[in-house]
This record gives structure tokens, C-alpha cells and sequence, in this order.
């Protein structure tokens, strides 16, 4: 049976979180018959404490479902995803990192999305934990498509909920550095191929932790300027857009929502 669905998984000091990650993508179902084959390819960054060892037990938990690749040196998100993507031999690649947990139906539900709207991508609605898995009671909605020009105000797209077909991401990379790399990556792609599909529905358990770079609100507003310029968007536009991203942003946080 021909691979559908490569998880790519990038893992650093992840050993008190990574096995939930990986049972919940394990457990997924990729139509209603169950049919579908998937491998799970974990790159471990060069991890300091028991990642190495939860991998192995992973893998003897998982025969065959579990690929472990370990970087001699410390490399960062980005470049263990573009190596992941460059391994992957699935019809379609999907994102999770090592701190998120899926629902189930997930991967079902966006197959069955892409299927039926010819998207090239699908993403979904997330709710957030804190770092002990707690429910903040927040869910971060989706709309059913996101143009080009949704994202460059709203970047509604969780990483860990993306599920994309492997020949569209294989011409992309993601660019290493002090910004939203994924974030670069959906403008990219979405420029030029209009929309991606979306499921308001929190097939995503996303985790925050202290430690994320997008956490500081001074530091996030640099990296999404930063990263306007590194998706190839002039000086001036990339302002314009920065602005309407800011306005939205304290609109939201008062409960006004807005469609510019």
C-alpha cells in the first residue's frame, strides 16, 4: 500500500511530551475504512536529556510507523522540518510538533476536505493548554478558506494543524532565523495558490510554553515585520500590512472582531 500522510515531528529535549504527541498522530484513521498507511518521522535535534531513549521506546511501541533521525548538532525547527520534508514519502505531509497533541479524526477530516475543494492545503482551529496541559478555555477559530490576503493581517494557521500535499511543500523551504518560519512558508505558497482549506473545529490540543519565541508580544511584532521582508514583501507594504495585523490584534484581545 502506497504511503498517504508522512508526520513530520521535530523534537528537542521533548521526553516529558513527545510520546503524547506521537499516540495521538498514531491513533489517527485515514478514511472511514481505516485504509490509508502513514509513518511518523521524529528528528531529534540533538537533545540533551531522554529524547533519544522515548524515541526508541516509540519505536518498539510502533513497528515500522516510527522514523528517528538525530542531528549531531543543534539545528532548530525550520531546518529539522526541511530535512523531515526532504524524507517524506507520503502523498501529503502533515506538521506536529512535540509539545501538541492531535484529536481524533483529524488527518479524516482534512483528507476528506482536500478531497472534496481541490485545496492544496488544510489547516484547523486550535485550542490552548498551558504547559501542564491544562484548557486555558481559548479556542483560535479558522475560516473555511484563507486567501493570501487573510493571512498577510491574520495568520490564522497553526503549524501542528497543517496537513499539505507533499509535491506543493517539497518546492518550498522553510527559512531559519528570528521569525515565523511556518508563517513565511503559508504566505509563500498561498501566493501562489490563492486559498488553503480550513476546519473551525479544534482538531488541535495546542500547548504554550514560556520558552516559545512568539510568546513576548515586543519580540512577536518584530519577527512578523521580519518576516513580511523575508517572504519577498516590500518595505512600505510590509508596513501597511504590520499595521492592519497590530490594529486587529488589540480589536481581538477586546472582543471586537473585524474583516479588513
Amino acid at each position: 500500500m502506497s504511503e498517504m500522510v508522512t508526520v513530520i515531528i521535530p523534537a528537542y529535549n521533548a521526553e516529558k511530551t513527545l510520546a503524547d504527541a506521537v499516540h495521538s498522530a498514531a491513533a489517527q484513521e485515514l478514511s472511514e475504512t481505516g485504509a490509508g498507511a502513514m509513518s511518523i518521522i521524529i528528528i531529534d535535534d540533538a537533545s540533551t536529556d531522554g529524547t533519544t531513549q522515548v524515541i526508541d521506546e516509540l519505536k518498539a511501541k510502533y513497528p515500522g510507523l516510527i522514523i528517528g533521525l538525530h542531528n549531531s548538532k543543534n539545528m532548530g525547527q525550520a531546518s529539522c522540518r526541511n530535512l523531515g520534508i526532504e524524507q517524506a514519502t507520503g502523498e501529503y505531509i502533515a506538521f506536529l510538533d512535540a509539545d501538541d497533541v492531535w484529536r481524533e479524526g483529524k488527518l479524516k477530516a482534512q483528507l476528506r476536505v482536500m478531497d472534496r475543494t481541490g485545496a492544496v492545503m488544510c489547516a484547523t482551529a486550535r485550542e490552548l493548554y498551558d504547559a501542564d496541559m491544562n484548557s486555558m478555555g481559548r479556542t483560535i477559530p479558522i475560516a473555511k478558506k484563507v486567501s493570501y490576503r487573510d493571512l498577510l493581517t491574520d495568520n490564522s494557521i497553526a503549524c501542528s494543524s497543517v496537513l499539505i500535499k507533499s509535491d506543493i511543500v517539497k518546492r518550498f523551504r522553510m527559512m531559519d532565523g528570528d521569525i515565523h518560519e511556518d508563517y513565511i512558508l503559508w504566505l509563500q505558497i498561498l501566493r501562489e495558490y490563492g486559498w488553503g482549506a480550513g476546519i473551525n473545529k479544534p482538531y488541535l490540543k495546542s500547548r504554550l510554553s514560556d520558552s516559545g519565541k512568539s510568546r513576548a508580544k515586543l519580540h512577536a511584532a518584530v519577527m512578523r515585520f521580519r518576516s513580511y521582508r523575508a517572504a519577498g514583501i516590500a518595505a512600505i507594504p510590509a508596513a501597511l500590512y504590520f499595521c492592519v495585523y497590530a490594529v486587529k490584534g488589540i480589536l481581538k484581545y477586546r472582543g471586537v472582531r473585524i474583516k479588513l
